[in-house]
């Protein structure tokens, strides 16, 4: 669990929520905070006994594609609409 989150660290996404959270329209802000946290509830899988075993493994996977995917359409939907 320490490894997964210092990774989470390094990896610069905390740095990067906030910068996006500064500079992002307010429109966007529960779409950021929904992609980050889905990040964070897998990094927390790590400190389970069955992690990578768990049938639910994938759909965990799948929250954080699905959140990245809905982050990326609203960023783009937003970028359509300015002006």
């Amino acid at each position: 669990m320490r490894r997964v989150g210092e990774a989470l660290s390094e990896s610069g996404a905390y740095q990067l929520r906030y910068q996006m959270l500064i500079t992002a329209p307010d429109a966007l802000e529960g779409p950021i905070e929904e992609a980050f946290g889905s990040i964070r509830r897998l990094r927390d899988r790590f400190d389970e006994p069955d992690v990578g075993t768990d049938p639910q493994w994938d759909s965990s996977l799948d929250a954080v594609s699905g959140a990245i995917g809905a982050l990326k359409r609203a960023m783009r939907d937003d970028l359509a609409t300015s002006p």
